[in-house]
């Protein structure tokens, strides 16, 4: 038997040590992207895989918002076909509007709410936040029906609730269940020009489920039909707030919940398209928006004195790489920097970014990002690629023109995925490309020196195929730093260790503490030097007079990156 108390009779007394303690991997190809599209949950941090994004935020539509603030979502796809977790943001402005339906104590809609913009206002109004025990008497609803998402295209869906016929009538006081549908309006495409994508007024069930108006109803295996737990946990189009008082007093009054088709309204984008079109970019809203999103400063979907500032939260979020691909917009400097920024204030990722939309090599070297100009990039934290492509976009059936950061939000997780984050994600071997219809430059060797020393990776059409071929960081001083795949790799470490070290807080700071440390600490990182990312390492784990007394051990780990191949000299003796 286990003991945790000292004995003086006989017998026999037992514990467990753990010795198998290791440090953990940590993911290494997380990525995060803020993206405009029609749908989807709104002004938070969700993390995503390839077949809840498509479900959740829809295809990507070059068309919706146009050629620059449309570039998000397929980025973020193409990621997702290599790498299983990825963070987005859907933007919308603080005026957009959910599209709901309400309904009062006798199960009637409500029409003279108006546009709620957050949902602190929903709960206002249904009461949940309240401790009243009392009905509302100014007529408030007990249930609000809304969108996960702001935005008018949640006008497109209907509601309908209907008594279960299933259940007969004497035991309907007891039972009282209800089955609610969810309608869509259908679109159609013409078959010759998939762009030409209209609404019809047909509907089609997309979500079915049998619910209660009752707080404290249960199904016949035990679990809650309670119509706020039901659409809050399986709905991906709605959610719903519901006033446990009002409903029961209803319900126990005799309200009949059924509801003929209703439609949802008074979804509203807000001001996201107020100074925007397909040919002339330059909305500010946007601008605004994604850069309050690297800035983590973006107003919250929930109230207006929120901000999303969990892109800055590094013990509850991680990720690896962040992207950003609006540099078609001509004044996009800002949103590079911050997004730069966010990866220098996290220290834990590395930005991808473009490095504009230019239409030949001199005006790459020359533009808002060079060296020479304002604002200046000059990290370890951020890559710059170009040029712009056109590939065919199977989504709308037409040639579309993306950044550099599609394909690169594909190739690094490839190249992880095939090798390990220290390989470079570049070259034949890990980089190639295979969509690519046409460059707005394919640069020539003189013309690659030039990049190489303005520190912009191109992506080059050679024989053998386009591929990625450059993989430095910004950084304009000359160390192992201004290589891409070993920032990746002491950031990889770094993040492994804190986690790690973290256990031994409040240990006793005496030498089997520091000897656990290193023990484990050169296991990991001779794993790492066995698979060919470190030529050697050092680690020294201790604590002197001084930082005994002020709590201290100090971990110092020295890495010798292996280090790429990036010239082969050939040279032929003929004698």
């Amino acid at each position: 038997m286990a003991s945790s108390s000292q004995h003086v009779s006989p017998g026999v007394f037992t514990k467990i040590v753990d010795l198998s303690e290791y440090v953990r991997s940590v993911p290494s190809t997380i990525g995060f992207i803020p993206i405009i599209c029609k749908k989807g949950p709104d002004n938070q941090m969700v993390l995503t895989n390839r077949t809840d994004f498509l479900v959740d935020f829809g295809d990507p539509d070059i068309t919706y918002a146009g050629r620059v603030w449309s570039q998000g979502p397929y980025v973020a796809n193409n990621f997702l076909e290599e790498s299983d977790s990825l963070y987005v943001i859907r933007v919308m402005p603080e005026n957009s509007g959910y599209s709901y339906i309400a309904l009062d104590t006798n199960g009637d809609p409500r029409t003279s709410i108006g546009t709620l913009n957050y949902l602190s206002e929903i709960r206002t109004q249904v009461g949940v936040d309240t401790a009243s025990t009392a009905l509302d008497s100014t007529g408030n609803p007990a249930i609000i029906f809304y969108a996960v998402g702001r935005g008018a295209y949640y006008n497109d869906f209907k509601l309908e609730i209907q008594q279960d016929t299933r259940i007969p009538t004497a035991n309907w006081a007891d039972d009282q269940k209800y089955v609610l549908k969810i309608y869509q309006k259908q679109e159609t495409r013409d078959a010759m020009d998939m762009t030409d994508s209209t609404s019809t007024n047909q509907y089609q069930i997309v979500e079915t489920f049998e619910v209660s108006f009752k707080p404290n109803a249960l199904d016949n295996d035990g679990s809650s039909l309670w119509v706020e737990t039901i659409i809050n946990s399986y709905s991906r189009y709605f959610r719903c707030y519901a006033n446990e008082l009002r409903c029961a007093s209803g319900t126990n009054s005799g309200t009949d919940w059924s509801l003929l088709t209703t439609v949802f309204a008074n979804g509203t984008d807000g001001d996201l398209f107020s100074d925007i079109s397909i040919n002339q970019p330059n909305n500010s809203i946007a601008s605004q928006l994604i850069t309050q999103c690297y800035t983590g400063t973006l107003t919250s979907n929930d109230s207006s004195t929120l901000d999303v500032d969990q892109v800055l939260d590094t013990e509850n979020y991680y990720f690896s790489l962040l992207f950003e691909c609006y540099g078609a917009y001509s004044s996009s400097s800002a949103i590079k920097s911050a997004a730069v920024q966010l990866a220098e204030n996290r220290g834990d990722c590395v930005a991808i970014i473009d490095n504009g939309d230019n239409s030949t090599v001199g005006s790459a070297s020359s533009g808002a990002l060079a060296r020479t100009l304002t604002p200046s990039i000059n990290t370890k934290y951020a890559s710059i690629y170009e040029p712009f492509t056109k590939v065919y976009d199977a989504f709308t059936g037409r040639d579309i023109w993306l950044s550099p950061t599609y394909h690169l939000a594909k190739v690094i997780p490839r190249s992880d995925n095939e090798s390990e984050i220290w390989y470079a994600p570049a070259g034949p071997n890990r980089a190639l490309i295979n969509e690519i219809k046409e460059f707005r430059f394919n640069p020539t060797l003189n013309q690659r020196d030039s990049m190489y020393l303005k520190q912009l990776n191109p992506i080059v059409r050679f024989n053998e195929g386009d591929m990625v071929f450059g993989q430095l960081t910004s950084q304009a001083r000359t160390t192992a730093l201004q290589d891409l795949n070993i920032v990746r790799l002491v950031l990889y470490v770094q993040r492994a260790l804190e986690q790690f070290c973290r256990y031994y807080l409040f240990e006793q700071n005496d030498e089997d503490t520091w000897e656990a440390i290193a023990t484990n600490i050169n296991q990991f990182l001779r794993v790492i030097k066995n698979k060919r990312g470190l030529y050697s390492y050092t680690v020294d784990v201790g604590a002197t007079d001084y930082e005994k007394k002020i709590k201290t051990v100090h971990v110092d780990v020295m890495l010798q990156p292996t280090r790429i191949v990036e010239q082969i000299n050939l040279t032929f003796y003929i004698k």
